[in-house]
């Protein structure tokens, strides 16, 4: 850990003001997040937006955590009493929040009516202290649009900020500035200025002498803004592959006959062929593996693969996957993570492609960037896919970039500015 991470989680500790923790790609938000939640003496529930992000976190979802139904929105929402989960939300100090850019404002004024319901306390989320995490230049909340329409009519925006209780709650911001992912300077000069909108003709020259050869193999994982492209490149790197597929299905196994969540932390179905590439989905020291770590598939059974990651062969196994939920224990006063149930499933995922929504909080050695059937669309898109990559040598792409490709929403630009100036102009939290 580095000294600023250090120096956040130190803030973390001592402050009882809401806190809201950005920085940029690579800075390692989820290091400070992880230290802050082993370290504390603070009784603190941890969420985060998808599964995937909860389960990097060891935390649960929002909608498990807070027991939200899976609406399309939440204007208007009015929560129910759920004396269990009331308990945990009683019994909690501080709710951290990870990948906080994803959540939108009616959903963090429905997480704002749960803790004043649970806690009975009318103060903005009944008194218990919030700490989010995430940046707003990556991507923004998922909306379609019908809710955008509704969300329009109430906030000034999507964003999580907008929302009324965080206007209420008065968040103190924290910026880590420290770049820890890359190293390379002109890289790093160049993805500060695409994430804040500011590209220049320079960065451009940088990044697209990276442009590949029409005949050039394209490194895995192929990173596009579309579900069918990424669907395509996967599809044909396997069809092209000799030999047979072998499907690896997950498995769920409850505790007391509990139904499996809708949303799992491992994927549903994984189709395999020997000679594909993979990309390990967890952390495993005894293994030696990291997650988003690359490998290609060397021997199959109907148990297992076998995966080459440089000189090293590593058999994996389907592992275990726990579902948690936090329960509050009336024997001691805190909350505590139980285990529900467990997915079992390999820790691996087809390495041709995926969306760059899901690389979002991932780290390769060398990546692909895809935008020729389909330029980026969202703000933060385009950074996000550029910010993936270790190296400069580790980036690839199809075809040249262009300005256009690094959208910035000015609105979140400017709440990052006012906020980091309100908060450096204030004291330091108590």
């Amino acid at each position: 850990m580095s000294e600023s991470q250090a120096a956040v989680v130190a803030k973390l500790n001592q402050t009882t003001d809401n806190v809201f923790v950005s920085g940029e790609a690579g800075t390692g938000k989820s290091v400070v997040l992880r230290d802050f939640v082993n370290t504390t003496s603070k009784k603190v529930v941890v969420c985060a937006p998808t599964g995937l992000a909860a389960n990097h976190v060891d935390g649960v979802t929002i909608h498990s955590l807070f027991r939200l139904p899976l609406n399309d929105h939440f204007i208007d929402y009015s929560p129910n009493p759920d004396p269990e989960a009331d308990k945990v939300l009683a019994g909690a100090d501080t709710v951290v929040i990870d990948e906080a850019s994803m959540v939108r404002a009616d959903m963090l004024d429905a997480i704002d009516s749960r803790l004043r319901l649970a806690r009975e306390d009318a103060r903005p989320f009944g008194g218990a202290q919030m700490i989010l995490f995430g940046d707003l230049l990556q991507l923004p909340p998922v909306t379609n649009g019908n809710n955008m329409n509704l969300l329009r009519k109430k906030y000034e925006s999507e964003f999580f900020f907008d929302a009324e209780a965080s206007k209420a709650a008065e968040f103190v911001s924290v910026e880590l500035t420290e770049i820890l992912r890359q190293q390379e300077p002109d890289l790093v000069a160049a993805l500060r200025r695409t994430r804040v909108g500011k590209i220049q003709r320079a960065d451009l020259d940088l990044l697209n002498t990276r442009v590949a050869a029409p005949t050039q193999m394209l490194p895995s994982p192929v990173l596009a803004t579309k579900n069918t492209v990424v669907n395509g490149h996967n599809e044909r790197g396997l069809e092209a592959l000799p030999g047979a597929p072998v499907k690896f299905i997950r498995e769920w196994q409850p505790r007391d006959g509990l139904k499996a969540p809708q949303e799992a932390p491992c994927e549903s179905q994984i189709v395999l062929k020997v000679g594909c590439p993979v990309l390990f989905t967890r952390n495993d020291s005894e293994l030696g593996i990291s997650n988003g770590m690359s490998g290609i598939v060397s021997k199959l059974d109907a148990e297992s693969a076998t995966v080459q990651c440089g000189r090293q062969l590593i058999e994996v196994e389907p592992v275990s996957w726990p579902v948690k939920e936090y329960v509050h224990d009336s024997t001691s006063g805190r909350v505590r993570l139980v285990e529900q149930g467990e997915f079992i499933q390999l820790p691996l995922r087809l390495g041709f492609a995926m969306t760059i929504h899901r690389s979002q909080g991932q780290t390769y050695d060398r990546a692909t960037i895809d935008f020729s059937q389909g330029r980026p669309f969202a703000a933060g898109q385009g950074y996000v896919a550029i910010s993936r990559v270790r190296q400069l040598e580790g980036l690839t792409l199809t075809c040249a970039l262009q300005t256009t490709d690094f959208k910035c929403s000015r609105r979140a630009l400017a709440f990052l500015r006012d906020s980091l100036r309100a908060s450096n102009a204030r004291s330091s939290p108590r």
